[in-house]
């Protein structure tokens, strides 16, 4: 995935003006990939410029890429489904409204809640280049959601890369509390054990406050995934030059490995229930490929061959997070 034109052009505009040198900034970028990785919960502390810069050129594309993924799922899931109002919970400078536009042109109300002071003039900045009204026109909140705020009811609520900034104990009223603001609560974690351990703890609190499952499991039932194993998928987004710079890489894309669940409160299942959701990149080897699929009775392994010619093009097409078996549409 790739950042609009527009995102793209004020981000750069905007870490141009800031002046931040390039080792100080590659220094916080470093820090900013060990604190999104790290078990949490982060510190707390201010940003600084080169903490907004940083975040700017290298976390700002991946979280807009994962986020905007799962969103994809939930469109795919519900379809007909046209939220007006979106909330950006802990938003930065408002990474998750850019990625809901993306997906559904129904927007009309946004809100960005915030603590820190920077991230929210740098939001409020970027928003101002956006080609659609509901971003230039969001609601900025400073608010800290660690301490328990959680900001307006909204048909979509939406919490990325928030979970690993909060002690473990406050997590629990912290969902239940966005459950109940949200027609459909989506939480975006890090690929990893942590980031998966958060929002399968985060799935457990939103299906007993009376939640369904959206995505991206395809039932409402325990994780059939045993340790060491865990839930996780990749976006993959485009590196500008800057990008590759700080993270010392030559690809001109990166895979951001993402955690994720999403769960509607208002008693509708999915109009187009996921019959299973593939869990790895597909193995391809001559003739035949391998897609390890979670399904309502667990997961499985699925074998698809030349024989079935149909499949076996679905099968070269499906990635990391895409359901399986295709629907007549995909095939």
């Amino acid at each position: 995935m790739n950042l609009t034109d527009a995102l793209q052009v004020a981000i750069a505009e905007e870490v141009a003006a800031m002046g931040v040198g390039h080792r100080e900034l590659a220094a916080a970028a470093a820090a900013l990939s060990r604190r999104y990785r790290g078990p949490g919960p982060a510190t707390g502390a201010a940003w600084t410029d080169a903490d907004v810069a940083a975040y700017l050129v290298t976390r700002l594309p991946a979280t807009w890429a994962a986020t905007a993924a799962a969103l994809s799922a939930v469109a795919a899931a519900r379809p007909a489904w046209r939220p007006c109002t979106v909330l950006d919970v802990g938003g930065g400078p408002g990474t998750v409204l850019w990625a809901a536009t993306r997906v559904w042109g129904s927007l009309v109300r946004a809100t960005v809640v915030e603590r820190d002071a920077r991230m929210l003039a740098m939001g409020r900045r970027l928003a101002q280049r956006a080609p659609q009204p509901v971003v230039r026109d969001a609601l900025w909140v400073a608010s800290d959601v660690t301490r328990g705020d959680g900001g307006p009811s909204a048909d979509l609520v939406v919490a990325a890369y928030v979970l690993g900034e909060l002690p473990a104990a406050a997590r629990p009223t912290f969902i239940r509390r966005l459950v109940t603001a949200a027609t459909v609560l989506v939480v975006v974690e890090p690929g990893t054990p942590d980031g998966s351990a958060r929002v399968l703890a985060a799935r457990d609190v939103a299906l007993a406050a009376g939640g369904r499952t959206m995505a991206p499991c395809p039932h409402d039932g325990a994780c059939p995934l045993a340790a060491p194993d865990w839930c996780h998928f990749a976006a993959r987004v485009a590196r500008t030059k800057l990008h590759r710079q700080l993270k010392g890489g030559q690809a001109p894309y990166e895979d951001e490995k993402f955690s994720y669940g999403a769960w509607a409160s208002d008693g509708m299942g999915c109009e187009q229930p996921v019959p299973g959701r593939v869990l790895r990149h597909p193995r391809i080897d001559p003739g035949r490929i391998t897609l390890t699929v979670c399904t309502v009775g667990g997961t499985s392994t699925e074998v698809v061959t030349t024989r079935d010619r149909a499949a076996f093009k679905a099968a070269r097409k499906v990635t990391s997070g895409g359901t399986w078996p295709p629907t007549a549409g995909d095939r």
